[in-house]
């Protein structure tokens, strides 16, 4: 059992009251690859979002999102965690570009990953930008991180799209390593943009999560609220409440599916 710590979300109803704990051994969530995911933009550049609540429970390298396969190889790339910056962690993506795989990192010394406190993740990339530097960004809790890394070179600056599914917790669609240890929710992914300052700061919304269907309506998203069965499958544990993009649970037990509890980070018995 982990020792319990106050977390900082503050539940409201307009956003889930469930949420899941991954245990950090091979849990993971696949969503079948779909047109919704495809992220080149008439194959001149690519654009797209990922915005996520998380709250990690360990301290190792470990995967929150990936769009990668590893059979047949295939790599899109992937969003996760990395030891570093002394204890307080490093946010990476792995994307791939002309099939070299690139590093993009970020940190910022005010902002702890590893403290067991519920952060929103934001990962924008805008192709369309002329200096490679400025094409991706990390954002966690409102605030723009520092970024590093190898980024990707030249335009045009396609981060490169296959079918690959997409899978939360784990390092790849069709593999179980660097598995997430910790809370995952309210996961939206927003197609052909990349999200601004201001859009960041309203799904922020100063540490309680707001219903994502109404943020950037003027572009295809998918959207998921884990620990419902709101959705047309009934009892997946996952509700894709908007966007067509169903998902199943992966290794992943009644037991961890729990109430959204801003007081309380302890871990689920498994």
């Amino acid at each position: 059992m982990f020792a319990s710590r106050r977390a900082s979300l503050t539940p409201k109803a307009e956003y889930s009251t469930k949420c899941i704990y991954f245990d950090g051994t091979a849990d993971k969530i696949d969503v079948p690859h779909h047109a919704n995911f495809d992220h080149q933009i008439g194959g001149t550049y690519s654009a797209f979002s990922w915005s996520f609540w998380m709250q990690s429970h360990t301290h190792t390298m470990q995967w929150l999102i990936t769009k990668k396969k590893t059979s047949p190889a295939a790599n899109d790339y992937q969003i996760g965690i990395y030891p570093g910056a002394g204890s307080r962690g490093v946010l990476y993506a792995y994307p791939v570009n002309g099939g070299v795989l690139r590093t993009i990192s970020a940190t910022k010394t005010t902002i702890d990953l590893w403290n067991r406190t519920w952060r929103h993740i934001v990962f924008t990339y805008d192709g369309s930008e002329s200096n490679a530097s400025d094409r991706p960004k990390f954002y966690v809790d409102g605030e723009l991180m520092n970024m590093g890394g190898t980024g990707l070179p030249n335009s045009p600056a396609l981060i490169d799209q296959d079918d690959a599914d997409i899978a939360f917790g784990v390092s790849a669609s069709d593999s179980s390593t660097y598995e997430f240890q910790g809370f995952m929710n309210e996961i939206c992914y927003f197609k052909n943009i990349a999200l601004s300052q201001s859009d960041v700061n309203l799904l922020y919304n100063d540490g309680t999560p707001i219903d994502a269907t109404n943020v950037r309506t003027d572009t295809t998203k998918v959207y998921w609220r884990l620990g419902e069965d709101g959705d047309t499958t009934g009892t997946d544990g996952i509700n894709e409440v908007y966007g067509n993009c169903p998902g199943t649970l992966g290794n992943i037990q009644a037991s961890q599916i729990v109430d959204y509890d801003p007081e309380d980070n302890t871990a689920p018995v498994v």
